[in-house]
């Protein structure tokens, strides 16, 4: 049995529900009964979609107690020994620079939108630093108001050519605040994000992806669970999730040639937050929320 589990803030989200689709799919396939109400019993597989830190240690905690056996869709808090399925931030990262970089003929890139109450934000951060060997100092961080942030961004904007944003709603704040302050995308800065949401796809000028399917995550999950009924010698197992490069107005549709090729299949976007985030809260998030789920 099979009981999806999603944390309650995150239920109408389209990263969410594409999770959820790839689970049932793949769980009919190998005939796995499936519940979105009961409680896991003991073997059961616990499909925890989730990024609250607190939440997810929580529903851990609960579930393991009772035999049941998580796995967690999203990115691991520090701390929690859970199955997980992820995004291999690393390398979304390293790509999406090596695409600026290589493809796009980039110099400077900076990153916009870092959130410190993240988890994915600040892995992005991470992977960012130990990609450019720390000699960027143009990070941008979002502390619940991309309006502040971008201030920050347009007073220093003359030192970079290129951004990364570390999802699609900053990514098109960005845009529409850069069209607003004359400033042309991409003839003078050419931008890239996380996720490709259907916000990215239909914002105009429409916003170059690192896409994150979200559907084969939820479909994973289920082949993690499946990999441990059949080997009871393993007592764990974590898979990483790449991302592809998908080229869109914000770039010029510059070809990807040397970062990884164009991801399939339906993507969104999902944050792992660290406490309350603020985020959501952002009256410009909140006003570009409903375009992401249509």
């Amino acid at each position: 049995m099979i009981r999806i589990i999603c944390e309650p803030k995150f239920t109408d989200s389209t990263w969410c529900h594409n999770i959820v689709r790839g689970i049932t799919d793949a769980a009919k396939k190998r005939r796995f009964d499936i519940s979105e109400n009961d409680f896991p019993k003991a073997g059961d597989m616990a499909a925890i979609a989730a990024s609250s830190p607190e939440w997810i240690a929580k529903k851990v905690r609960e579930y393991s107690a009772h035999g049941a056996v998580a796995v967690l869709i999203g990115t691991c808090p520090p701390g929690t020994d859970v199955c997980s399925v992820s995004t291999d931030i690393k390398h979304a990262v390293s790509s999406l620079l090596s695409y600026l970089r290589l493809d796009c003929g980039c110099k400077s890139t900076a990153l916009y939108g870092v959130s410190r109450l993240s988890v994915e934000d600040l892995s992005k951060l991470s992977a960012f630093n130990e990609a450019t060997g720390g000699a960027e100092s143009g990070v941008f961080f979002n502390s619940g108001k991309l309006d502040d942030c971008f201030a920050e961004f347009l007073r220093g904007i003359e030192r970079f050519d290129s951004v990364i944003c570390t999802n699609d709603y900053a990514a098109v704040s960005l845009v529409k605040s850069l069209e607003k302050s004359g400033v042309r995308v991409p003839d003078d800065v050419k931008i890239a994000s996380f996720s490709g949401t259907l916000l990215a796809k239909n914002c105009a000028p429409s916003v170059t992806s690192a896409e994150m399917n979200f559907y084969e995550y939820g479909r994973s999950a289920v082949e993690v669970y499946s990999m441990l009924l059949k080997n009871p010698c393993l007592s764990s197992a974590s898979v990483k999730m790449k991302c592809g490069i998908v080229p869109r107005e914000t770039t010029a549709y510059a070809p990807c040639t040397g970062a990884s090729p164009s991801a399939r299949g339906e993507s969104a976007s999902g944050t792992g937050e660290l406490g309350e985030s603020p985020f959501y809260d952002d009256s410009t998030v909140a006003s570009l929320l409903p375009l992401g789920n249509l």
